[in-house]
């Protein structure tokens, strides 16, 4: 095998098939990786937003690595500042981001997205890197490259992601479990079942769009019993959902666990399958019905892992977030973090007047109880 070569492509959709190719095998991050998350992302969310696909080569030209960035800009604090980012994150979540790569040419294809990134920092841009895995061979690369660049940076917005490695039956699973949560498995299933509700998968692409107006009441109701919006406010992200799952790409199975009350759902979850993966995305109930006191997202959940199950699945992805329920059906997690890279002296002061923020929040944050030993 010759050398690799790198080149910026600025048209998304010449990168296209490589791109779908390449996001096979990026199996974490499941729909994340797909062209068709970054091109709805692209026209929904970040319109504003110029590609910039980092493609590593070989020889005769085929691609055996891709990265997804754009060139947008990072506003926090009252700045604006020149950046250049990983595409697909901001507003829609993706929870894990990394290259694509063909399994003999990852390691490779890093060191020439990172001795890109280099240039990009020494030009005065800062470099916003979300949602790294850490542990993951992306991090040990980053952590080296920022030791050999003496790089201003800054790790923040780290995130708790649960995921659960899934047994070969739901009784298997079940087992696992504590007392009180098979317990309370049993109970709320019996409840609902006598409340007249029942529960029904919504799977096909046709299918799960015609639902998301609802899932988007649902999810708006269940925040607003909080006195918070929610995330699909957000602007674009209710297109970019509707335009993602109507035209799901190869490889990704859009699907929905929904809880019906005489023919009107009263709770859902959003989930994707990729692969061998299933990851729930988004979900919401409706706070005012009677039945809300029955934890119905709870049982939807536990539907879903024994689907996953029984479709011959290995894991279920929780993705971020480190509620409580979560924390009833794994103990399982990984962590990631978004990192910022400072080129030039505005970026540079920016990443100071972060660090001046932190100070400031720690001295005036209550003190910690003491805490005695006997």
């Amino acid at each position: 095998m010759g050398p690799l070569a790198l080149s910026v492509v600025a048209d998304r959709e010449a990168a296209r098939a490589a791109w779908d190719r390449l996001a096979a095998s990026a199996t974490l991050m499941g729909a994340f990786a797909t062209y068709g998350w970054h091109d709805a992302w692209f026209r929904h969310v970040a319109p504003d937003a110029t590609p910039a696909v980092l493609v590593a080569a070989d020889e005769d030209g085929t691609a055996v690595g891709l990265a997804p960035f754009c060139a947008m800009p990072w506003r926090d604090l009252g700045l604006k500042l020149p950046a250049f980012r990983f595409s697909g994150v901001d507003v829609v979540s993706a929870d894990y981001m990394d290259i694509l790569a063909e399994p003999g040419r990852r390691a490779e294809t890093r060191g020439l997205v990172l001795d890109h990134l280099t240039r990009v920092v020494r030009s005065g841009r800062l470099v916003v890197l979300a949602e790294i895995v850490r542990g993951s061979e992306m991090d040990a690369d980053l952590t080296s490259w920022l030791a050999r660049t003496g790089f201003p940076h800054r790790m923040q917005q780290e995130n708790v992601c649960p995921y659960l490695e899934l047994p070969a039956t739901f009784e298997e699973y079940r087992k696992g479990l504590s007392k009180n949560t098979r317990s309370l498995l049993n109970r709320r299933g019996r409840q609902l079942e006598e409340a007249g509700c029942e529960l029904r998968r919504l799977s096909g692409r046709d299918e799960v769009a015609r639902f998301l107006p609802r899932l988007f009441e649902l999810h708006e109701a269940r925040w607003r019993q909080e006195g918070q919006t929610g995330t699909f406010i957000r602007r674009g992200f209710k297109e970019f959902l509707s335009d993602f799952v109507a035209r799901a790409p190869a490889g990704v199975e859009p699907f929905v666990w929904a809880l019906f009350e005489k023919d009107r759902a009263i709770a859902g979850l959003l989930f994707f399958r990729c692969g061998d993966t299933v990851m729930y995305y988004q979900g919401g109930w409706d706070p005012d019905s009677p039945h809300a006191r029955l934890s119905p997202s709870f049982a939807l959940m536990a539907k879903a892992i024994a689907g996953a199950i029984d479709d011959g699945c290995r894991t279920f992805d929780f993705l971020r977030g480190d509620e409580s329920y979560k924390r009833k059906f794994t103990q399982t997690s990984r962590r990631t973090y978004t990192l910022l890279v400072a080129g030039g002296w505005r970026s540079r002061a920016y990443l100071s007047l972060l660090r001046l923020k932190d100070a400031v929040k720690r001295r005036l944050a209550p003190p910690a109880p003491t805490v005695w030993d006997e």
